[in-house]
This record gives C-alpha cells, structure tokens and sequence, in this order.
C-alpha cells in the first residue's frame, strides 16, 4: 500500500524558471503551490505503482485560496466542501509502461476527513495529467511531453519532419511511388507567395504533400478553364483562401516543394477532366509523402494554423530531480480529444477515402499535432506521444478485405454529404483500392463491383439495412442504383451478422453513368436469383410482418423489419402487400433450453407494375435482362436461359430474339419487383417435442406451428430493379 505518512519537500515557495514563453503564459502557479515539491525521491512506496504526499489540512488549504492560489481554489471549491476539515494528500501515479519511480502520468489531491464517522477518503479534486515542457530540467525523467497548443510552431514542425525521416525506415509504409499515375498537376510552393504557381511540368514522382479539408462552400478562386493558363504563370491566391494558404506553409517548413489540392489541381468545370483526375484519385493519395489534414478548419476561409486556447485550468508544480536540479511539472484535464474527435472534417462522405488512402498524414487538431502512418499513430505531446494502435484501415489481406468494406461502408454512409449523386463518387478510390487488393489474390481475374457490392461476398452484402435508430430518409430524388444497392438510399447503413449459411450467388448486371468511372453512380442495373419467396402484409407504421392469410396474427414478436427509406405519409399509413425473400439463415442452439432455433434473413420486396405496365423509369433495367439473358455460350446454348424461363412463363410471351436484341417485357407482379426494407426474424421456435418454451401451453405451441413460415415455401425466380 502506498505510504500516507511522508511530506513533500518544500522549496520555500520558489518557483522553477521556464524556458517555454508560452507555457509559462497560460499555465499558473504562484508562491503556495510552489511551496510543494514533487519529489519522488523521498517516498518508500517501493513495489507500488502509485505514491501519495500529506500535504497538510484542509485550512491551510483554504488559506491558500484565500490568498489567490488558483490551485487550492479549486480543491477546496470542489463539491462545495469549504467548511470541512481534514487532512489533504497529493496522490501521484507512475507511467504504467515505465519502471521508473520518476516517471509519473496522473495527480489527484484526496481528502481524509477528520471526522471518526467518516473513517473513508474522498476526493476533491478532479484527477490531472501530468506532462513536462520538452527542454525543462523534469523532461529527462518524464516521458509525456505536454500538450502542443501552439499547433505553428518550431516544435510542431520539427516533430513532423522527425516523423518524416523516421518512416523511412518503416517497411510497411512503402512503396509510395503509384502503381498506375501520380497527379497531373501541382502547386510549386517556392520560398514566397511571389513564387507559387500551378505546374504540370514536374520531375518524375516528385515528393509532394496533399491537402485533406472541408470546402465548406463555393471557392471562388478554383482552377477552371478560364484561368488555368494564368495560374500556370503565377497562382494569386486570395486572403480568404486560408485552409489552402495554411497548407503552402506547411509544406514550405517540413521541406517539401510541391502541393495538391483538389480545388486547384483540378479544373472543376471541365467535366472531362474531373473524370480523369477522379480516377486518379487513389494514387494521388497513397503517392502523397505526406496529406495534411486542417482538422480544426469546417470551409475553406478558416485556416488551421491560428493560436490555440489552453483548457483551464493547467497547473505548474515543482519538480525535484534525482540531480538536485529543480524542475517543472504540468498538471492539466485529462481529457485530450483524440485524432478521430468531433470535427468537422470526420463527419464528411469526400474526406473519408483520403484519411483511409493517404500512407502518412499529419493532423492538425485542437491541442496537438498528430502523426499517423501504417505503423501507427503518435502526437507531439500528451500520452499519445509514442506510437499507438496501427492506424491502417486497409490491410491489404485478400481474407479479411471484405470485412473491411463493410466496416468502411458503415462510417462512410454515417458521413454527411451536399450532393447526394456524389454517394459513388466520393468513395471510388476506396473501391479501386479493394479491387486492387483482390485482384492480386487471384492474378488474371477481374474483380466486379455491383453498385457498391462486391461479386465475390454479394450474397451477404446483400443483406445491408439502415440502422434502426437513425432517422429514415425520403427516397432519393434522382436514380443513382438499383434499390438493392445501398447506394439507393440516403441513410446511414450497417450489415446483418450473416454466420449462417447464405444461398446462392446472384446473377446481375449494372449499367454506369460513366464508363471511365468504374466504381461511379450507376445508370441502370438488375439482379436476378432464385430463392424462396412469400407474401406478406406489412403492416402501417412498417414494423410488423402479417402473414396475409391471418392478417390478425402479427408477426411482431417473430420479425424485426427496417425500411429501406422513408414512404410518404399516406402510403406509411397504410398496410403494404410485400413478397419476403429469404437470402440467408442459421441455427443457434440454446443449453438452457436444450433446443436450436432458425434465424432467418432477407429482402422486402415491392412488386412493380402490377397494372401490367412497365413504368419508364425501370425499361432499362427490364430490357438489360432480356439482353443479358440472350447472350450465348461457347456451344452455342444460352447462357442464362433460367432468366428466360420466368420471364415468359408470368408473361404469356414467345421468345423469339437473337442474342443482344432488345425486348421491352410488360412487367407483372411476379415478375419484377424493387426492394424496400430488410427482415429478419425467427423462423422455428418450437423444434424441440413440438413445444415452444415461449408458449404458456401446447395448444398455443400448435398454432404457433403455422409461423414455421418458408417451411414449405417453393424456391422461384425473382428479379429485382
């Protein structure tokens, strides 16, 4: 136990000088609370990883506040308890990772009432960090160095360019050099603002920084096809362009000549040459020797590099080294936000494949600079200063890269965006990277990507649904997917867990808006695949499955349903006539009980033109079928001739086409259909001597036997648009 009997040392209120102007400016200590050392010298607490000094009693204490000790004020003010008395104590940890009895990481001051009734400790004062000042005397025995807050500084610079050279020598944040083509164009920062100028006439894989900011609105002073030639002479930026000016200086003091930012780089009115650069993207990124990331910056006129506030208060204390020398410690809230904290920047859908892509990034925050790397993440102060956690979000491992495209697409969809069209768009370099890491586990074969699914997992992505709790969408105003894309919807989107079994892979096809975007907004598409299929009523208010030959038996408590977007109000008020498809299931067995049950998985689907009339927004998709179902095999045979069978069967047609002839197909009920929520829900319950253990009684255990619902169901074709 630490001992609870040993003085600090006093220095007869003499405080320690302070090289750093700016700490010594925002942080206070004053005569009393310089009258106590920290001198872990003199505790005997061996073996234990905390130690504790008796300072005195409370009104010596309180007499301290009194005089303007900002320390003591505010551990006598804590939870009103002025008036109490007792013995006060500095309570000190050591640094868990560190052996020495110097080092030490947290403060807190606790209280031991005098009062034989109260025999227990209590605390008064909120538990601080403890960091040192890099140069102070103190530093060479504490390893957290204090928190940056003045982000533009000689030590925030020289902490990045050390972080530079020290990755050099990390073998999994190389190659930086790209696989397919680097940036068309770069800024040439120079030495001035007088030498800055947009070049496409650079060395061969020159080392350049990136820029990752929030625009935040219109840029007036982008690169468009008026004025590229002149930004090609001199690139006059405006005052209002400070995010960006920021970022010349940045690039300027770590060392680099070159910059690019997309506003610039880019010339945003050519529609030629956004498709270009867009497919550039993931290189430009992963070939960036560094991004640079405004974090504190929401638009583009802000700037990332203005003084920073300290948080108050932030306490200087005496130090004794094991030298004799005095020193300084800082004890500070210990609540420093961390590199994924609140800011803008982390809520928007277009910076969210920079962070993922870039191989090193430097982060400028509220209160420190943040490295981050393939081999991890560390700041220039706090306790983050050595590497943490690695920080990759793509391993690169064929096995696991499915997963992480479904973790990717759950923070991406939670991310906000102005242009809704942008949902490919601003997540395609993501995309062409996981291809990339496919295609190399299987060399010679092409990868495909369905609207934001992949070919080889898409009966589990399949399975995406918004979240329950998130607030549900309109549907969106222009087509941008097929409806079982979750690129159809605005919402954000989570997967089911799917351990179970899955049924066969689907066949499918999309159309793109844009040939030379491969992972961009789709044009048309469909899927086709067999499947159980049943109908349903889904009741009003869409949380509830209702079998449609018992339309009082809700299936409530069996089926938990999440639409795909928010219905009108009059067609939400409604009941709704559904077909459910079944994609995947699997088994659980319960040891209370003895017993498994069947969990079960699947699509909501709308049938269209049910009229008989196939609307024009769904030709394409129709038509796509009939094509893709006429192509032949190498004998000669059609290839997909079980999408003919259904199409002609539930359309009293003859087929009589030649492969690639377009055929517009009436749709019916059975035929086509859009999805418009996911189910899942318990499918057998009572396996065990036909008794459900939630039933009150056999009889009802036997009419529970009807909800064994796609028991018997028949597997059909179903087409979905």
């Amino acid at each position: 136990m630490p001992q609870q009997n040993q003085r600090p040392r006093k220095s007869h209120g003499k405080v320690p000088p302070c090289n750093d102007p700016w700490v010594a400016e925002n942080s206070h200590i004053c005569r009393y609370c310089a009258a106590v050392v920290i001198d872990p010298q003199s505790s005997d607490d061996r073996g234990s990883r905390a130690t504790k000094f008796k300072y005195g009693r409370v009104k010596h204490a309180r007499r301290a506040a009194v005089k303007g000790c900002k320390l003591f004020h505010d551990v006598i003010d804590k939870d009103g308890r002025r008036d109490i008395d007792g013995e006060v104590y500095f309570g000190f940890s050591f640094t868990p990772w560190n052996h020495s009895k110097f080092d030490l990481s947290y403060c807190r001051v606790e209280y031991l009432p005098s009062s034989q009734s109260l025999p227990f400790k209590v605390d008064i004062a909120e538990r601080w960090s403890i960091a040192v000042s890099p140069g102070d005397p103190a530093a060479a025995y504490i390893s957290t160095p204090s928190p940056n807050y003045n982000i533009n500084s000689t030590r925030a610079y020289e902490f990045a360019k050390q972080c530079l050279k020290d990755c050099e020598s990390h073998q999994d944040c190389h190659p930086l050099t790209p696989a397919k083509g680097g940036p068309r164009r770069l800024i040439e920062v120079g030495s001035d603002d007088e030498q800055l100028k947009l070049r496409e006439d650079f060395p061969e894989n020159p080392k350049y920084a990136a820029l990752s900011y929030c625009w935040g609105g219109e840029q007036n002073y982008k690169t468009n096809p008026g004025n590229i030639m002149s930004y090609q002479q001199k690139l006059n930026l405006p005052s209002t362009a400070k995010t960006i000016l920021d970022a010349i200086s940045v690039t300027r003091k770590i060392g680099l000549q070159y910059l690019w930012v997309d506003a610039l780089c880019i010339i945003q009115d050519s529609p030629d040459d956004m498709v270009a650069e867009l497919a550039r993207m993931p290189d430009i990124y992963k070939a960036a020797y560094v991004t640079i990331v405004a974090l504190t910056s929401d638009k583009s006129s802000t700037g990332f590099l203005e003084p920073r506030t300290p948080p108050k208060p932030m306490y200087r204390l005496p130090y004794q080294c094991p030298t004799g020398e005095l020193g300084s410690v800082l004890l500070f809230d210990p609540y420093i936000p961390g590199i994924n904290s609140d800011y803008t920047i982390k809520t928007r859908a277009w910076t969210f494949q920079e962070e993922i892509l870039s191989t090193r990034t430097l982060e400028f925050g509220n209160d420190m600079l943040w490295w981050s790397c393939n081999h991890g993440i560390k700041s220039d102060g706090g306790k983050y200063h050595d590497f943490q956690t690695k920080n990759r979000k793509l391993s690169g491992d064929p096995e696991t890269v499915m997963k992480e495209w479904k973790s990717i697409v759950r923070t991406y969809t939670a991310r906000k965006m102005t242009n809704k069209n942008d949902r490919f768009n601003a997540i395609a370099s993501i995309a062409a990277e996981v291809a990339q890491i496919l295609e190399r586990s299987t060399p010679g074969v092409s990868t495909r990507y369905a609207a934001g699914l992949w070919d080889t997992d898409l009966s589990a992505q399949l399975l995406w649904h918004t979240q329950r709790y998130s607030k549900l969408q309109n549907t969106p105003a222009s087509y941008r997917a097929p409806s079982w894309s979750w690129g159809s919807v605005d919402d954000n989107i989570t997967f089911w867990d799917n351990n179970g079994s899955l049924h066969e892979d689907p066949r499918w096809q999309i159309d793109l808006e844009n040939e030379k975007l491969s992972y961009g907004q789709a044009k048309s598409g469909f899927l086709a695949l067999v499947g159980q299929v049943k109908k349903a009523v889904w009741a009003k208010g869409r949380e509830h499955l209702q079998d449609e030959n018992f339309p009082n038996a809700g299936l409530g408590n069996l089926a938990s349903t999440m639409p795909d977007f928010l219905q009108d109000h009059k067609t939400d008020s409604l009941d709704l006539k559904v077909w459910c498809l079944v994609l995947a299931q699997k088994y659980q067995f319960h040891a209370k009980y003895g017993s498994s049950s069947e969990r079960v998985a699947g699509l909501i689907l709308r049938p269209l033109g049910t009229t008989g009339q196939t609307s024009p927004a769904n030709m394409d998709s129709v038509r796509t079928v009939v094509s893709s179902a006429s192509e032949v095999d190498e004998d000669g045979v059609y290839r997909d001739k079980s999408f003919q069978e259904p199409i002609l069967r539930h359309t009293d047609m003859t087929f009589d086409a030649n492969p690639g002839d377009e055929v517009a197909i009436p749709a019916c009920e059975s035929f086509l259909f859009q999805r418009v929520g996911f189910f899942e829900m318990h499918h057998d319950m009572d396996v065990v001597r036909g008794f459900d253990e939630y039933a009150s009684d056999s009889d009802i255990a036997e009419e529970k036997e009807k909800w064994k619902w796609f028991k018997d169901c028949p597997r059909q074709s179903v087409y979905i648009v």
